[in-house]
Parts: structure tokens; C-alpha cells; sequence
């Protein structure tokens, strides 16, 4: 895969914060609306408050003793020059607007 571009980052950001709604059981897959490409158009949710939070950002997969993310292993599925993808610390309101504009969250609670 070291010849496999990654994908857009939008794409990316809208995986993580279905990938996170399903893990935390606030809403299903069968709630969410794709386009005819298979693309994630609605989550079936308001999603700007998840968002604005920043931990469906983190990275995940390796809990600490308080059941936190405990990763800090950045760069685990991207390059240092950025943007980082998967945040080994609690995004700040800065990574925030970052996270949102790619995404197509920006002023919306749904992606639509």
C-alpha cells in the first residue's frame, strides 16, 4: 500500500466520526445516509456537538487504566508535514477548525 495515495482527508474525518458514533452507540449505520458512490452523506444525527469535542479525532484501539485514549504514537497512518489525522491528545479549538473544514461540517449539524 506504500504506492496507495491516502485518502482525502474529508473522507477520512467523516469514517472516524461514523466509526466513533457507532462505538459509542449514539446511532447505527442503518441511520446514515450514502450517495450512489457509497460516500457517507448524512450521518442521521446531528453531529456538530461530536465535532466541536474533538475525541472522534483521536486515535483509538489502545485504552489507558481510565478507560482514555492512552495512544501518543502520532503519525501512525500519515506523514509529519501533515494534516494529522488520527490526534494522540485531546484536539485543541484550533485542530477543531481544521477538523471541520475538510469534513464539511463548517456551520452545519448534519453533512448533507
Amino acid at each position: 500500500m506504500e504506492k496507495t495515495p491516502p485518502p482525502p482527508v474529508g473522507h477520512y474525518r467523516r469514517i472516524q466520526l461514523a466509526r466513533w458514533i457507532i462505538n459509542e452507540g449514539s446511532g447505527t449505520m442503518n441511520r446514515m445516509k450514502f450517495d450512489e458512490t457509497g460516500a457517507l452523506v448524512d450521518f442521521g444525527m446531528e453531529i456538530l456537538p461530536l465535532v466541536r469535542d474533538g475525541r472522534p479525532f483521536m486515535t483509538s484501539g489502545c485504552p489507558g487504566r481510565d478507560g482514555n485514549v492512552a495512544c501518543n504514537r502520532p503519525y501512525g497512518n500519515e506523514r509529519p508535514s501533515g494534516p494529522i489525522r488520527n490526534f494522540p491528545f485531546q484536539p485543541e479549538p484550533g485542530d477543531v477548525e481544521e477538523i471541520e473544514a475538510p469534513a464539511g461540517i463548517v456551520g452545519a449539524a448534519r453533512i448533507t
